[in-house]
């Protein structure tokens, strides 16, 4: 990938501007914020700053794995997932020791089954739950080892995008999650008052239940304030503006209600009853971590990773040693 310029330039007025990009607009154009300086060298220290600042922000709002967009930062690139299958394969084709022949099975596979699948979409856009009904439908539309070479190449993909630092995560990891069905067959209130609501296994494992019981986003949950849940009614008042800034332009905000079923407003009081300031759940970073998500439903009882596919059993998600 070719190195770009600092977008640092010299105006017509005399003052020197630096511009990053930090989103896109309804029209699909890039949005950019731009800093000032007398000089070429304040301009660029001017953006430096301001620039940390903005991830710093952008990292505070959506800090949890899961949540979309699965993006490094506000200002990484984003690919659509066909941009990064042909930056891949030209990777793939300079490689020493790849075989001719290895590398135009990937391109065909690539073409015929991943492309139609995932196309234009942007790889910052491909969740685990999309990823969950590729493998299904792989499954049954393929014999056991086509299915495996064809999943595996896309982790390779993702693997890669990873390791570029083009996402944060590779989604295949999380494919596995069970659904709100399988959560619930695992799942009891009486499991999760064992525990003191003070402790890390009942926030856990109480964030575990909303979420599946919601489908609202992680960071969203972690974020609510008792003044947000109406228990007379029952509701939740959500601030639909919630979005990530580099994947749409909020013009107006407006506030949705959403219902609160009967096991999350068990568990809401339960939380209530501990409350000692205005958010519901316990704001610690260390304990809402992936590791420790995936521990709690391990705790519940999802002890294989992937266990609807064993020939996929890859728990770190990494990739075949052929790539």
């Amino acid at each position: 990938m070719s190195k770009k310029g600092d977008n640092i330039y010299l105006r017509s007025d005399g003052r020197w501007e630096g511009r990053f990009p930090i989103g896109k607009r309804k029209n699909g154009g890039k949005k950019f914020f731009s800093v000032y300086g007398e000089t070429r060298e304040e301009a660029k220290a001017k953006k430096v700053e301001i620039k940390k600042a903005y991830e710093k922000e952008f990292i505070k709002k959506h800090r949890f794995v899961g949540d979309l967009p699965n993006r490094k930062n506000a200002t990484t690139k984003v690919y659509t997932f066909s941009e990064w299958c042909i930056y891949f394969l030209e990777a793939d084709k300079e490689r020493r020791e790849r075989k001719k022949w290895t590398h135009q099975r990937y391109k065909m596979l690539i073409e015929n089954h991943l492309v139609p699948e995932f196309g234009n979409l942007p790889i910052t856009l491909i969740t685990p739950e999309r990823v969950n009904k590729f493998i299904k439908m792989l499954i049954e539309s393929y014999e056991k080892e086509k299915a495996k070479e064809i999943f595996l190449l896309f982790n390779g993909l993702m693997w890669k995008a990873k390791r570029a630092k083009f996402i944060r995560y590779n989604p295949y990891y999380y494919a596995w999650r069970p659904n709100k069905e399988e959560f619930f067959a695992h799942f009891t209130i009486a499991n999760l008052l064992e525990e003191s609501p003070e402790s890390d296994g009942f926030q856990l494992k109480a964030a575990l239940c909303i979420n599946q019981e919601t489908k609202l986003q992680m960071s969203k949950l972690l974020s609510l304030e008792w003044k947000d849940i109406d228990f007379e009614n029952r509701l939740i008042e959500l601030n639909t503006s919630y979005q990530n800034v580099v994947s749409e332009v909020v013009e107006h905000t407006s506030i949705r209600k959403l219902p609160i079923p009967e096991m999350t407003y068990q568990v809401l009081q339960e939380l209530k009853k501990s409350a000692k300031n205005e958010l519901v759940f316990r704001r610690d970073r260390i304990l809402w971590t992936e590791p420790r998500i995936s521990d709690t439903y391990v705790e519940l009882g999802y002890k294989k990773v992937l266990p609807m596919w064993p020939f996929l059993n890859n728990k770190k998600g990494n990739v075949p040693k052929s790539y």
